[in-house]
Parts: C-alpha cells; sequence; structure tokens
C-alpha cells in the first residue's frame, strides 16, 4: 500500500481523481481521506491523505507500505513532526519506506538530516514563466488587461475577504470572464468548478490554497500581491497576521502557470522578488506547541529529547509542558486518561480542556458553539455531511 499525504483537502482529492485517471483499469486502487470527505474502499491500495490525519494516526511499523510526504517545502507543524519522527523510528532499527517530495525542498541538508537518504531529481516543467514587478496599486488594473486579452488567471489574495473584494471589483466592471473564488471554506463541489474549462476567460482568485499540490491547467498568468495570513503568536497570544511571502513562496505561486504553455507571473507588491526572505519561518519556530508535545508524549516521545529538523527552542517546548500539566493532560512526563481525550478534539488543547470540563455542567453543545467561533470563525461548515462533534468521538 501506499499512502501520500498532503498539506490541503483539495490536493488529496484533486491528485486523486488525477492519478486514477491515469490508472486507467485499475482506477478503483486510488482513493482519498480527509477529515470530511472519503473514497476509501476495501480495495484502495494508494491512498492520498491530509497529514494531519497521518499525524493523527501516527508513525507504525506496517509491512509492505510506503509513506509518501508531499510538498514537504511547507514545513507546516505535521510535516515538520512526522519527519522528525520518521528519523526517530528508523534510528530504532523499523524499516518503514518513506519518499519525501518537494518541488523547492532543501534538498542537501534534509538528505544530511537522515544520513542514509537516496536522493533523486526529477526535471520539472519546461515552459517559460516572465516575472514582472508592480506596484500593489495595479493588481485590478493587470487583471482587466489580461482579461482584454482572453487570458486565464490565478490571482493569489491573503484571505477570504480580500478575494470577495476582488471579485466584486472585477463585477462592477463587468468584465467578460468566468470568475471563480478559491478557498479553504467552499465545499468540494465549487472548488472543482476552477478546473474546468470555459468558452471565456477564467479568473481563478484563490488563498496560498492553490499555492503548492493543486495543478489548474490552463492558467496562462498569475498575479500576486505577495501577501498571505499565517498564524503566530506575539506577545504570548496566538493569532492570525498579515505578511509578505518570501522568495520561494513567490516562486512557487509562479510555478502555477507555465506548467502546460509559456507564462506569465505578475507580483504586485512594494517588495520585489529580491527584497524579500529566501524562506519563510517554519511553523514549528513561530507557533503554540502544545498540541504536537501532547501528541508526542502520548506514545512515548519526549519532546525534548527529539531531533527536528527546524529545532525548535527548548522554551517553547518546555512552555507547552507546563501549559498540559496546568491542563491536567500530562503526570510524571505521562499523558494522563484526560489527556488521552484531549488528543481526540481536533482544536487547541485548552478548548479541548474546556470541553470536557462542560460536560460536568451539561453545556457542551454551547461551549461548542463558542469553540466554533473562536478556532474557526464560524458557526456553520458546509462541508460536514455527518453529525457529531467535530466529526469525531472524544470518549
Amino acid at each position: 500500500d501506499v499512502i501520500v499525504t498532503q498539506p490541503r483537502r483539495i490536493a488529496c482529492i484533486s491528485l486523486a481523481d488525477r492519478v486514477s485517471e491515469e490508472m486507467g483499469d485499475l482506477s478503483y486502487v486510488v482513493g482519498y481521506h480527509t477529515a470530511f470527505e472519503s473514497n476509501r474502499t476495501e480495495d484502495t491500495k494508494i491512498l492520498f491523505c491530509n497529514d494531519g490525519l497521518q499525524m493523527a494516526k501516527g508513525i507504525r511499523n506496517v509491512d509492505n507500505t510506503i509513506l509518501v510526504l508531499d510538498e514537504v517545502h511547507e514545513w507546516n507543524l505535521n510535516i515538520e513532526t512526522l519527519v522528525a519522527w520518521i528519523k526517530k523510528f528508523r534510528s530504532e532499527g523499523n524499516k518503514l519506506k518513506v519518499v519525501l517530495m518537494s518541488a523547492t525542498i532543501e534538498l542537501e541538508d534534509l538528505a544530511n538530516f537522515y544520513g542514509e537518504a537516496k536522493c533523486i531529481s526529477i526535471p520539472g516543467r519546461n515552459y517559460d514563466v516572465e516575472k514582472i514587478h508592480k506596484g500593489s496599486d495595479y493588481i485590478l488594473e493587470t487583471i482587466i488587461s489580461y482579461i482584454d486579452q482572453g487570458k486565464n488567471i490565478l490571482v493569489f489574495m491573503e484571505g477570504k475577504k480580500e478575494i470577495d473584494g476582488i471579485i466584486s471589483d472585477l463585477m462592477k466592471e463587468e468584465v467578460d470572464a468566468e470568475i471563480l473564488p478559491l478557498h479553504g471554506e467552499l465545499p468540494s463541489s465549487e472548488q472543482r468548478l476552477c478546473f474546468n474549462h470555459y468558452d471565456r476567460p477564467k479568473v481563478v482568485v484563490s488563498t496560498n490554497i492553490a499555492q503548492t499540490s493543486v495543478t489548474i491547467s490552463d492558467i496562462d498568468i498569475v498575479i500576486d500581491n505577495g501577501k498571505e495570513k499565517r498564524i503566530e503568536v506575539n506577545d504570548g497570544i496566538e493569532g492570525l497576521f498579515v505578511h509578505d511571502i518570501s522568495k520561494a513562496d513567490c516562486l512557487q505561486r509562479a510555478g502555477r502557470a507555465g506548467r502546460t504553455k509559456n507564462g506569465i507571473y505578475v507580483l504586485c507588491s512594494e517588495n520585489s522578488l529580491d527584497e524579500r526572505e529566501e524562506y519563510s519561518t517554519p511553523e514549528i519556530q513561530r507557533l503554540v506547541l502544545d498540541k504536537v508535545v501532547l501528541k508526542l508524549m502520548s506514545v512515548g516521545i519526549n519532546p525534548l529529547n527529539l531531533e527536528f529538523f527546524h529545532q525548535p527552542s527548548i522554551e517553547s517546548l518546555t512552555d507547552s509542558m507546563e501549559t498540559l500539566k496546568m491542563l491536567g493532560a500530562i503526570e510524571n512526563n505521562k499523558v494522563t486518561k484526560l489527556g488521552m481525550r484531549m488528543i481526540k478534539i481536533p482544536v487547541s488543547v485548552r478548548y479541548a480542556r474546556m470541553i470536557i470540563e462542560a460536560e460536568k455542567y451539561e453545556c457542551t453543545e454551547q461551549l461548542i458553539k463558542a469553540v466554533s467561533i473562536m478556532e474557526t470563525g464560524s458557526l456553520i461548515d458546509f462541508r460536514a455531511k455527518k453529525k457529531g462533534i467535530f466529526g469525531v468521538s472524544i470518549e
């Protein structure tokens, strides 16, 4: 069996569909599994899933299984932890076969991290992408100009609000184009509209959900405002903040054009490519690590002794351990029964602890509504098809 992890749900589904198409008569062996959808069957041999689901499942010795971590360059918390966990797992004599893949991976450093890794470089696209830099005020004007030329366009914005703003501006201009939003809150049926071909120019306005894994084959032009919203800790408070993306991220976005023909990348920002950081700060060095620490300790791994590719500070790890002690999730460096229940609830450990405590006062439903607002910003999830608290059992 082959398990392939992806950072985003839309990538799991679109890649499974593409590989299934390539497999022809053997298409039934390819499937996907995300937090909200699954077409997995007993015949599934190639499974695409979110790296978060693989993190929840953990690293285990399974005969005849190959684990493929894709888009490693994103270095989200799940990828970072899985990469470290795999190294420890194999150092203990386990023979799990692992493949790490990325278009912009730090190949030499990662090979040295594992020591025994074999490197395979596969040539990418053969089409040129011209890079153009303009000021941030020219983004709408640039989109309209390329629509008038009959081009298909992918526009990157930092969030749903900004996407809605650009789409509203284009509607006011009455442009003759198929205008489609693309972000994580959309159901899969609406996300898939972006892959369709239309009789007039197509404009896909997206968050960084389209930055990796997702290939919209007929895109001619990528227009990028050079920003993203990312979670980080400022003054001890974890929140969502707008930042300029790195040079590597810009090049990744530029690569969404030039897949099947020559393309153009337009960076509409005050900061050019050369004025940006080479790489973004990895999540493990800027986020609260409570959930990661709890998961590792639940399988007997002391996070203070685990070697990460991007090493977090000892202070951030010990702070998380102190928080978990305070919440009753760990005691004497072991995860308690309460902590094991908290792991199963896919929210921050503080909110998980609140949900469990609410059972005593018979107000779980009301608290979950409050947690939904604080954790995701919405009470309604149009993607969820099954009833239940976050779709999991917390017993």
